[in-house]
């Protein structure tokens, strides 16, 4: 196994105590999502360049204040005020923005949106009325790690 991959698996080794964290206490530690951060800047700047891993940075932050002005705005149509705070938590958004250096915008929303995807057949299928919130947070962690398995997977191949 060449050195590449352990440098890919290093973003989801520090994304899994996120998703534990997430799931168990819906909170998420600044200190693991510094070190997700950390490990995806380095990944990224290891397997690209630096400067595409701070473009990707960008593009990601940019991402990131879109959705939550689209989720704004479906919260001031839906219920007429907006509180992001009851629908998307600081530690969701973080956990987007530390994510960001490993994928191009449009990969970075397509993680997105499998997580969205997981996390609604999690809320309706294995949750069914225990609780009210999502682990969106631990979702995304899932999602990346399944992906870095998946692409760990096509370099053995």
């Amino acid at each position: 196994m060449s050195i590449s991959a352990f440098i890919w698996f290093a973003p989801a080794a520090a994304s899994l105590p996120i998703v534990v964290s997430d799931f168990r206490r819906r909170r998420v530690s600044v200190t693991w999502l510094a070190a997700l951060f950390v490990a995806s800047v380095f990944a990224s700047a290891y397997s690209e360049s630096l400067r595409a891993a701070m473009t990707h940075l960008l593009y990601g932050c940019t991402l990131a204040a879109l959705l939550m002005l689209c989720l704004a705005g479906y919260l001031k149509l839906r219920y007429r005020r907006v509180r992001l705070g009851t629908a998307f938590g600081a530690g969701d958004l973080c956990h987007i923005i530390a994510l960001s250096p490993l994928f191009p915008p449009t990969d970075l929303l397509k993680l997105l949106v499998a997580a969205a995807a997981i996390s609604l057949a999690w809320y309706r299928i294995l949750n069914r009325g225990r609780r009210s919130t999502i682990p969106f947070a631990g979702m995304i962690g899932i999602t990346l790690i399944c992906v870095t398995v998946i692409r760990f997977c096509m370099l053995c191949l």
